[in-house]
């Protein structure tokens, strides 16, 4: 008996199961893509701040008391402070990742105008 042309229901069947693993996997990796975006966004909104608030100590007298603060940038929530240490201020900030990620840390030293 010769065989009917097109796919048998088992070629179907497979071919449909193909297609939806590769739709969910798509799926899934949108959804990566899109926290790792969401973190992306965070830590450079934060890298900014953090760039301004040390060209304020830069300028801030080593007289002036230390000084800390937090701020929500985004999803993210960033904690910040100073504190005097000799003739130079020390920086840290920590912000929060979106989606609880690895916090992005910044620490550093600024002098004090003289």
């Amino acid at each position: 008996m010769p065989r009917a042309a097109g796919f048998s229901v088992i070629e179907a069947i497979v071919a449909t199961t193909m297609l939806g693993v590769a739709a969910a996997m798509l799926a899934a990796t949108l959804g990566v893509l899109r926290t790792f975006r969401a973190t992306a966004e965070a830590r450079a909104a934060s890298a900014l701040a953090a760039g301004e608030r040390v060209a304020t100590l830069a300028r801030r007298p080593c007289a002036s008391g230390d000084t800390a603060g937090s701020e929500r940038l985004g999803r993210a929530i960033t904690r910040w402070g100073a504190t005097r240490s000799g003739a130079a201020w020390s920086y840290a900030e920590s912000t929060g990742a979106p989606g609880g990620g690895p916090a992005l840390v910044l620490e550093g030293r600024v002098q004090c105008p003289p």
